[in-house]
């Protein structure tokens, strides 16, 4: 259901309880359900009465929420600008604006800031509002609630008279901390119009006030660029307080606030020094014409300075092509940190940063294994596959830590132009001492596949390794070479049998299932593994079987005990296949209607759509279907009588019944089946008889 249409009905619903028009509903509505089930779907193809009448419905609540908010009893006014806020979206809304801005002078408190709430929900349509609301917000006896609501509003409505601004702006310095924020956010929703105004507000007295200001001039951003300047001249300042905020405000203006930020690189503040940075990095590829100042700064004295340089070139990436040499000269800095940047930025910067590969190469020695990682991934991202770069990465792989074995290993799998050279070194990796050197090549040859057909025979004989990982990612490997790895099936079936690791066996039947051996070798393995109970080995297990086909009859009795399973996945695979397998077993049926029953929806919704698609199921079990507590039951059975047409003629009663579902879905899908029966059956009975 749509959340237009859900409004439409939550509205009609209110208005016949809140409103009284009960005489109405009962004269659109039939006295028996015969008569509902013979009119409801001839009617449903008149839109533009539908429409009309739904207009009409919507105007008749909102004047009558309008009314409410001349009652005297508060809790209906209350209900009235609650209502009101939640009919936004309807045209009709424009009609009850003048009443909500009345409300904001209300004696209540709940009503007024309801109605400020309100107003702000209409946006631009509820202008007519804009004085009333400046009104509220520039009343010092308001309450806070009030007031912010009204700041927030005036930033949704987001008209631009200089009263309005003149009111916020004054807000930025109100006593309360949300008013302040709100009347933010709404100079920031106004923009450009606003900008002249913040930035006199940046010499506010109230220390608040330059804050917000700062804040509102970020949310404007690209539009904000006049505002620089000042914006410079608080991000230098004492106030440390700002510093951020104004960092931030400039980095949200983007481009056009480079060349201040790179004059506060050279100012004696060490602090500025570093946010400077910091906030090109975070404009990005804008802000390119910072490389030459951010190259400068990688020999700041501050070590701080120079690890956000070379952060903030990384983030400039590519662009930031004529820093290479600055920051192959960074990767000798005395502090780890700042060499570590400087190589992940060398790898950001990619293949334009090419000069630096010796120096990269030089630093997969670094005692630091945080630099050796990123001088290995840089190496990879700039894509040079030369015999230098290939045999150092080779030693660094065999080096037997986790994090620089692990890099390594991806970027020499990435190498594809020289796997020829790079998969014998894995293979006889698969039988070092070290355990990571052979989990890692067992994952780089993974990553590798299917291209590593050679590596079959040793890829198989370590399913058999002490390390879980090792044999985990061995059977991957296997499966992704495919076909061309059948002579290790022996080993995946015996690893299954005996592996105690769930991870291990749950990739040995995704392996098996991709090589596609025999299926008299596999079936029993995929039984077993769907007897198991588990989600995952079962699920893969079920699929694997449904893809044999009849062949795997033998998984029948295993497949419906699997059908009964709590976890969704389990049953959902188990009933693709036990479909695909055994569509005309005496026993389908009904396990399909049990599984109708399950907790879980996408479980139910499987079970009555693979009944649809049995030929033939009796139409007495989709009437069955039709009064199932489970709405989605239900209108899937709608569906598929839909779909049956005049065969399912015994399903119209009920089908009948169904159009007063509480549940719009439902009774939609009732409807079109009946309209479906009904109009085809019609066809049939008037079709001239074709002559002998």
């Amino acid at each position: 259901m749509t959340r237009r249409t859900l409004l439409i009905t939550l509205t009609l619903g209110m208005l016949f309880s809140v409103y009284g028009c009960k005489k109405s509903q009962e004269k659109q509505q039939p006295s028996n359900r015969q008569g509902q089930g013979e009119n409801r779907p001839t009617s449903a193809g008149s839109a533009p009465d539908e429409k009309r009448t739904s207009e009409s419905s919507n105007s008749r609540l909102i004047q009558g929420c309008i009314r409410d908010l001349q009652s005297s009893d508060v809790t209906v006014r209350q209900r009235g600008v609650r209502l009101l806020g939640s009919l936004s979206d309807f045209p009709e809304i424009r009609e009850a604006v003048g009443a909500l801005a009345a409300a904001l002078q209300d004696e209540d408190e709940g009503v007024r800031f309801g109605a400020a709430m309100a107003l702000g929900n209409i946006g631009p349509a509820a202008g007519a509002a804009v004085p009333a609301l400046a009104r509220a917000l520039d009343d010092e006896n308001e309450s806070w609630h009030v007031r912010s609501y009204s700041a927030e509003a005036l930033g949704m409505i987001s008209l631009t008279s200089k009263k309005t601004i003149s009111v916020l702006i004054k807000a930025l310095g109100d006593r309360d901390g949300n008013v302040q924020q709100s009347a933010a956010m709404a100079l920031g929703k106004i923009g450009k119009p606003a900008v002249a105004e913040l930035i006199s507000a940046l010499k506010h007295s109230v220390g608040s006030a330059r804050k917000h200001a700062v804040l509102a001039l970020g949310e404007i951003g690209p539009e904000a660029e006049t505002a620089v300047l000042a914006l410079v001249e608080v991000f230098v300042s004492g106030d440390i307080n700002l510093r951020w905020e104004a960092g931030t405000a400039l980095h949200k203006i983007g481009p056009a606030s480079v060349p201040v930020l790179c004059n506060a690189l050279r100012k004696s503040n060490k602090e500025v020094r570093q946010l400077a940075a910091s906030f090109l990095g975070e404009i990005g590829p804008g802000a390119k014409k910072a490389v030459p100042a951010l190259a400068d700064a990688l020999g700041d004295k501050d070590r701080q300075v120079r690890f956000e340089a070379a952060e903030a070139l990384g983030k400039i990436g590519p662009s930031a092509r004529d820093a290479v040499i600055a920051l192959g000269r960074a990767l000798k800095d005395e502090d780890r940190v700042v060499r570590e940047y400087a190589a992940k930025s060398l790898g950001q910067i990619g293949p334009a940063a090419g000069q630096a590969i010796p120096s990269l190469i030089g630093v997969l020695k670094d005692e630091d294994i945080e630099v050796r990682k990123n001088a290995a991934e840089a190496l990879g991202n700039i894509g040079q596959a030369t015999d230098e770069v290939v045999g150092a990465l080779v030693e660094t792989f065999k080096d037997g830590i986790p994090e620089t074995c692990c890099a390594a290993a991806d970027v020499l799998a990435g190498f594809k132009s020289a796997h020829g050279k790079i998969i014998p070194v894995l293979i006889r990796a698969l039988d070092d001492r070290n355990e990571n050197t052979r989990r890692y090549a067992a994952y780089a040859l993974q990553e590798i596949s299917p291209m590593a057909k050679s590596a079959v025979a040793a890829l198989t004989k370590a399913l058999g390794d002490e390390n879980l990982w090792v044999r985990s990612w061995s059977a991957k490997a296997l499966g992704k070479i495919g076909p061309a790895a059948r002579l290790s099936v022996p080993a995946l079936i015996e690893t299954f049998k005996k592996d105690k690791e769930y991870m291990v066996r749950w990739d040995v039947i995704v392996a098996l299932h991709s090589i596609e051996p025999p299926a008299e070798a596999v079936i029993p393995v995929y039984i077993q593994a769907v007897k198991s109970g588990d989600r995952l080995l079962c699920g893969s297990a079920a699929a694997a079987l449904g893809e044999i086909g009849p062949a795997a009859k033998a998984a029948v009795p295993a497949l419906i005990r699997a059908c009964k399973y709590e976890e969704w996945m389990d049953c959902r695979d188990a009933i693709e296949a036990l479909v695909k397998i055994a569509p005309k077993n005496k026993q389908t049926v009904p396990t399909l209607v049990e599984a109708m029953k399950n907790k879980n929806k996408l479980v139910r919704s499987k079970a009555i759509r693979a009944l649809g698609n049995i030929r033939p199921v009796p139409v007495s079990v989709f009437i069955r279907a039709l009064k199932s507590e489970y709405p989605n039951v239900r209108s899937e059975a709608a569906e598929i009588l839909s779909k049956i047409g005049p065969a399912a003629e015994a399903a119209v009663p009920a089908l009948t019944e169904m159009l007063t579902d509480n549940v719009d879905q439902v009774s939609k899908a009732a409807a079109k089946a009946l309209r479906k029966i009904q109009r085809e059956q019609a066809e049939i009975t008037t079709r001239p008889a074709t002559a002998k």
